[in-house]
């Protein structure tokens, strides 16, 4: 798990920086903030399995 996450991190910065920068005209973000989106995501919708 430890080793697929920073992959997913990059992929959900990659579009994220692809798709809302044009759409919505907000900033592009860090793998920091990606990875901070992830594990809210992960919070919200996983109810804290993905954080183990």
């Amino acid at each position: 798990m430890f080793v697929l996450s920073p992959i997913f991190f990059v992929w959900a910065q990659a579009l994220w920086n692809t798709l809302v920068p044009s759409i919505t005209g907000w900033r592009e973000i860090t793998f920091w903030e990606a990875a901070g989106l992830c594990v809210l995501g992960c919070l919200f919708f996983k109810s804290f399995e993905c954080v183990r």
